[in-house]
């Protein structure tokens, strides 16, 4: 059996290559590379803030040029460590470039559910399209058997129907079978959750037995593209550089967003996001004691 592994550069899909190599599976290692490349990499700051995630005049030059720091840092050293764990394991190991797509199917669609009041989740979208989307493909074009990831959850075929069920993971508090739930039954035949039946204690424990490169890495539970948690600023960055760029193309500042998947262009006008007005026609109510009765 051949298999993909998506590696993300941290413990636990290191892990996931680790024990499906010892299962005998012959592994091919693979990561995504969703953020523009920084100033080491091959497409350099610069492309780094046309592609709309910096924003520069919204945040100011020192602010944005920091955030956009932080995110590829941490990109490009989660695309080293994974690569080194797939030499530890004498894996071949792929790079996919998926920038646009990730603008396109996760970040734009984020920017605009939260400006609609409401609370998006990136990570289910991102398993949709890119990670169950996107390597799913790529595991097939790869000729591989299975995609495995380092999610914490189970797979299991009820014998009665025949029909596939993804499970919870057997350690609850890890338990990630929530952000799977669209996985579907021509998928989850093709897909490995390697942890699913151990704890993060027991993961990093093989980890460093095995001296895996990252066994000791700190957990990340930050959203990938705003390591600051600085939402409101980034979606405000965001909104800013789609409205340049169209502008600079030529295309006026009307319906901004539209080619970028912001389908409400105006959105944000009446929320003092960005606008500088924000009071007169913010969409926020003084109350009073009346209001209550």
């Amino acid at each position: 059996m051949r298999a993909l592994i998506a590696m993300s550069g941290g413990v636990d899909s290191s892990a996931a290559a680790l024990l499906l190599k010892e299962q005998g599976y012959e592994c091919v290692g693979c990561t995504m590379q969703l953020l523009p490349a920084g100033p080491s990499g091959a497409e350099g700051a610069a492309t780094a803030e046309s592609r709309g995630f910096e924003g520069a005049a919204a945040a100011g030059p020192a602010q944005a040029a920091d955030s956009v720091s932080a995110r590829t840092d941490i990109q490009g050293g989660a695309q080293i460590d994974a690569r080194r764990v797939a030499e530890q394991l004498g894996m071949p190991f792929f790079v996919f470039p998926l920038e646009r797509e990730f603008r396109r199917e996760v970040v734009a669609p984020f920017v605009e559910t939260y400006l609609q009041g409401r609370t998006p989740n990136p990570c289910i979208t991102c398993n949709r399209c890119l990670k169950f989307g996107v390597l799913f493909r790529k595991m097939q074009e790869l000729q591989c058997d299975v995609l495995a990831t380092g999610h914490y959850a189970r797979t299991e075929q009820d014998p009665a129907t025949g029909r596939w069920l993804l499970k919870k993971a057997a350690d609850p508090a890890k338990d990630q079978s929530y952000v799977l739930f669209q996985l579907t039954q021509e998928q989850l035949p093709h897909v490995r959750f390697p942890l699913g039946e151990l704890t993060k204690k027991e993961t990093r424990g093989m980890a460093e037995r095995a001296g895996l490169a990252t066994a000791n890495k700190k957990e990340s539970q930050d959203i990938c593209f705003i390591p600051d948690g600085d939402y409101a600023g980034f979606i405000v960055r965001f909104r800013e550089e789609v409205q340049a760029n169209r502008a600079d193309a030529g295309c006026g500042t009307g319906n901004a967003g539209a080619a970028d998947g912001l389908g409400t262009g105006n959105a944000g006008t009446a929320d003092g996001l960005g606008t500088g007005n924000a009071g007169a026609d913010d969409g926020w109510k003084a109350l009073e004691p009346g209001d209550f009765t």
